[in-house]
C-alpha cells in the first residue's frame, strides 16, 4: 500500500515541479541500495515511546570519498516520510543533493499514531518531564552523538524537519536549544498557537535558517501564519526565514513532500553572508567578523556567497553608519587577501556596422550586474572589441556578450544562445572569445 502512495506522491511532485533526469545522471550499472542504507533500534529509559527505529540513507558518492563531510537532515515522523525523503534526495534538483538522511521513527505507523502526541507535546512521562523534553534529550544526548561518530556528517550543517504535530516539538527545540540545528523546516501548522516571545528574550541573535510552508487549504494555516508574522516582527539578528503557501494543497501527504523539496531547495541555495558578519561584529568587533568569514568558508562552503565584493559592500555600509575604523580594517583585509587583478576580455567577431556596439554583461559590478547594455566594449580593430576590468583574486566570473539587449546576445553559428562564459580569476588574465553569430541573426532568418 505504501509503495503505491509513495509512487503517486513522487509522480505528483514530478508534475508540479517539472523534473528532468538526463542520461549523464544515470548510473553506469545498477546500484545496490542496501550499500547506502542502514536501520537499527535505539532505546532510552525515559520518555513515552522509549524505543526508536532509526533509518539512515547515505549519498551515492559516500564511499567514493574519504574525507568529505555531508549535510544531514533529521526527520521526525520518519515512519511516514523517510522513503519519500530518500527518493527526493536522489531525483529532485536541489542545488546540493548529497545529503545524509536520518529518520527518527517508531517502527510502524501504528506506534507513531499511538505515541506521537505524547512525544512531541507537554504530556508528562513517568519521571514527570514533558514528552518533548525527553524526546529532545534522546536526540541531543544519544542519537546525534551516535550517528555523527559513525558517519561523516558536517556538524555545522544539521537540519531538523517537522510536520503538523511535530511543529510543536520544533518550536520547543527553538526555545530550548536553537543552536543544536542550523536549519529548520516547519510545515502543516500544528494544533496550538505558537509563541516566540521567550525565544526572542533568550536568543535575540539567532544565526539559523527557518523555512515555513503549508497548503493554502490547511485548517491550521492561520497558526503558521501568526507564528511567522510574530517571528518577522521581532527582527532577530542573524535569522534568515522564508515562508511559502502552496496553492491547491491542504493538510495531506503530498504537502509533506512539497515542504521537504521546497525547504531543502531554499536551505541549500547560497545565503547572503552579511547577516552573519553583522552578528559577529556585534559580539566581537572586526576581528570576530573576519574570523567568522574565514571560518564559514571552511565549515559551510556551500551555504553562503563568499565573494569578497560582499565584504567590500559590508565595509562601506559600516562606514555609512559611522564606523569608519571597522570599514578601513575590512577593506585592508580584502586588499591583502584578495588582491585586485586586471582582467582583459577580447571579443572576436565579424565586422560590425558603425552603428552597432558590443557589450559585456555578467555577475560583477564591473561587468554591469547582468544589465545587457551597461558596459560597452571598445572597438580595437575591425573585428576585435575589448575592455579591461578590476576583479578580485578568487572571484569566479560569469558573463555574456550582447549588442545591447538579451534579444541580441551572442550565439553559435546556427543562432543558438551560448551558455554563460565562466572564468576563475587568480592572476592578471586575458580572456578571448570568438562570436560566430547572434540570436537575432539565425541562419535563414
Amino acid at each position: 500500500m505504501w509503495s503505491k502512495i509513495k509512487s503517486g506522491l513522487l509522480f505528483a511532485i514530478a508534475l508540479g515541479f517539472v523534473l528532468s533526469c538526463s542520461e549523464s545522471q544515470m548510473p553506469s550499472k545498477p546500484v545496490d541500495p542496501n550499500k547506502y542504507q542502514n536501520s537499527f533500534w535505539m532505546h532510552t529509559e525515559t520518555g513515552h515511546a522509549k524505543d526508536y527505529y532509526i533509518q539512515i540513507s547515505l549519498p551515492r558518492s559516500y564511499y567514493d570519498t574519504k574525507n568529505k563531510q555531508y549535510p544531514v537532515i533529521y526527520l521526525t515522523d520518519a515512519d511516514y516520510c523517510f522513503n519519500m525523503a530518500e527518493d527526493l534526495t536522489l531525483v529532485l534538483d536541489w542545488p546540493q543533493r548529497e545529503v545524509i538522511v536520518v529518520g527518527i521513527g517508531l517502527g510502524s505507523p501504528e506506534r507513531l499514531r499511538a505515541f506521537r502526541e505524547a512525544e512531541y507535546g507537554d504530556i508528562k512521562d513517568a519521571s514527570g518531564e514533558p514528552g518533548w523534553v525527553q524526546f529532545l534529550n534522546f536526540i541531543e544526548e544519544q542519537l546525534i552523538p551516535h550517528v555523527e561518530s559513525k558517519y561523516r556528517i558536517n556538524p555545522f550543517n544539521r537540519t531538523l524537519y517537522g510536520w503538523s504535530l511535530a511543529v510543536q516539538f520544533i518550536t520547543n527545540v527553538l526555545d530550548e536549544n536553537p543552536l543544536l540545528f542550523h536549519n529548520y523546516i516547519i510545515g502543516g501548522g500544528g494544533r496550538k498557537p505558537l509563541y516566540v516571545d521567550n525565544l526572542y528574550s533568550k536568543w535575540p541573535d539567532l544565526p539559523v535558517n527557518i523555512y515555513f510552508g503549508t497548503g493554502e487549504y490547511d485548517g491550521n494555516l492561520h497558526i503558521l501564519m501568526n507564528f511567522t508574522d510574530n517571528i518577522s516582527s521581532k527582527h532577530f539578528s542573524g535569522l534568515e526565514t522564508k515562508r511559502e503557501i502552496y496553492p491547491g494543497l491542504g493538510h495531506e501527504m503530498i504537502t509533506k513532500g512539497v515542504l521537504l523539496d521546497r525547504g531543502m531547495k531554499w536551505l541549500y541555495s547560497k545565503k547572503p553572508i552579511e547577516p552573519r558578519l553583522r552578528l559577529a561584529m556585534k559580539s566581537g568587533g572586526v576581528e570576530a567578523c573576519l574570523e567568522k568569514f574565514n571560518k564559514l568558508q571552511l565549515t559551510n562552503p556551500d551555504d553562503y556567497d563568499f565573494n569578497p565584493v560582499h565584504l567590500v559592500n559590508y565595509a562601506e555600509s559600516l562606514g555609512n553608519e559611522g564606523n569608519t575604523e571597522a570599514e578601513k580594517a575590512i577593506l585592508k583585509y580584502v586588499q591583502q587577501a584578495y588582491p585586485v587583478r586586471n582582467v582583459t576580455i577580447h571579443v572576436v567577431t565579424e565586422a560590425m556596422p558603425d552603428s552597432e556596439t558590443i557589450y559585456i554583461t555578467g555577475n560583477h559590478a564591473e561587468l554591469g550586474n547582468w544589465n545587457p547594455k551597461k558596459v560597452a566594449l571598445k572597438q580595437l580593430d575591425a573585428r576585435v572589441w575589448g575592455g579591461t576590468y578590476q576583479i578580485f583574486s578568487g572571484d569566479e566570473l560569469e558573463f555574456k556578450i550582447t549588442r545591447g539587449s538579451w534579444e541580441t546576445q551572442a550565439a553559435d553559428s546556427t543562432g543558438l544562445e551560448l551558455a554563460n562564459f565562466v572564468a576563475s580569476i587568480t592572476t592578471d588574465t586575458l580572456i578571448t572569445k570568438v562570436v560566430e553569430g547572434w540570436v537575432d541573426k539565425k541562419t535563414g532568418s
